[in-house]
């Protein structure tokens, strides 16, 4: 869903964007989302990644909600309020899928050289 969400994101972060028909579904499921990776335990090892997902979509959340609330309200702070927390949540999935796309890659076999 966060990835989805990145093109909303790109556009709260820009400050053009989206319009609140767009942007209270997009609450909605970041919210959603957000309740589903709160429930998720995730293994010992993967524990500090599902934190950053976990941030990620807080910030997308914080950053949506925000810009829905300066649409609404005309105010140019909070629009920039919103720009900020929607850089830190692309930030922060961007270094979550790498690391998760790091922990999650097979090992390699070491090589070995046959004695002559």
């Amino acid at each position: 869903m966060l990835t989805r969400a990145q093109r909303s994101l790109d556009d709260i972060r820009s400050l053009a964007g989206p319009t609140p028909q767009r942007l209270r579904p997009l609450v909605q499921q970041l919210a959603r989302e957000g309740r589903h990776l709160a429930i998720i335990d995730a293994p010992g090892d993967l524990a500090p990644i599902h934190a950053v997902f976990r941030s990620a979509c807080e910030l997308a959340l914080n950053a949506a909600q925000m810009r829905l609330d300066a649409a609404q309200s005309g105010d140019l702070g909070l629009a920039q309020q919103a720009s900020s927390a929607a850089a830190g949540a692309l930030m922060l999935l961007s270094r979550a899928k790498g690391d998760l796309d790091a922990a999650l890659k097979p090992p390699t076999a070491p090589v070995t050289f046959a004695q002559p």
